[in-house]
């Protein structure tokens, strides 16, 4: 026989007011209220982990923009070039397959459009190749 209870928890004693069933409930509900600590630590835990996945995946997008961005720039500028040396090309292919430009007042300056007819070949050519090597570069990075 007792005349009361103390309830020894956390550390701390005090006074139980209650009977050895309403011990076993209260015994129960707080094992429940660890269980479900337990278990939000673990969806806590898991919604950290993709919280850092996700905070992963942005940082690693954001140095591939960083790194693909110039590169893009890179690569407009030369197609908006190559497009105008090869127009310019083109006209002067044009120019010099004409028979009547021989026979005409231009037929002096021949040196000079063949000149600058080699000096387009060798723009496009090394503005051609570097094209390609963005586009690797761009491939590399994963994104085209």
């Amino acid at each position: 026989m007792c005349d009361g209870f103390l309830l020894v928890n956390d550390g701390r004693a005090e006074a139980f007011d209650g009977d050895l069933d309403d011990y076993v409930a209260w015994l129960g509900e707080r094992r429940e209220a660890e269980a479900l600590a337990r278990a939000d630590g673990g969806r806590a835990a898991e919604k950290a982990a993709r919280r850092e996945a996700r905070e992963a995946a942005a940082a690693e997008r954001q140095a591939r923009l960083a790194l693909r961005r110039p590169l893009l720039r890179e690569a407009e500028e030369l197609e908006r070039r190559l497009a105008d040396w090869q127009e310019e090309r083109r006209a002067l292919d044009e120019l010099l397959a004409d028979p009547e430009f021989y026979s005409g007042p231009e037929s002096a300056q021949l040196e000079e459009y063949a000149r600058r007819q080699r000096e387009l070949d060798s723009r496009i050519d090394a503005a051609e190749e570097r094209w390609l090597l963005v586009h690797a570069e761009l491939e590399q990075i994963g994104e085209t």
